[in-house]
């Protein structure tokens, strides 16, 4: 049996973009991650917090990244990659998308680290 967290649509606020025109206004940005532990989450048979990786954790490691200045999405991802990496067990697989909307006309743009 394969165990998977999943998060979705978690939002971030940044200032995002190569151009200074872009950067001038808070852009949210939406965040999936998807945590792959090694060994089997023991909360599934003890319903216990204690026995799995703790969602809220993970979600105010993120928030200290409201506000800030970031050029490009991939770095972006790599910041919150490294964050989230920080509070899981060694050898727990992780998979980050983060996805910019460009507005109506031009779609999204995303990247992901795994």
């Amino acid at each position: 049996m394969r165990n998977i967290i999943k998060m979705d649509n978690l939002k971030l606020f940044v200032y995002l973009g190569w151009t200074v025109v872009e950067r001038q206004q808070l852009q949210t940005v939406i965040l999936t991650i998807q945590i792959s532990p090694r060994e089997k989450v023991n909360a599934t048979i003890t319903d216990n917090l204690a026995d799995t990786i703790c969602y809220e954790a993970i979600e105010k490691v993120l928030i200290t990244f409201n506000n800030h200045t970031f050029y490009l999405l991939e770095h972006l991802t790599y910041c919150c990659y490294q964050k989230i990496k920080l509070l899981l067990p060694a050898q727990t697989g992780l998979h980050l998308t983060i996805t910019k909307n460009l507005g109506e006309d031009r779609g999204t743009r995303s990247f992901t680290l795994s």
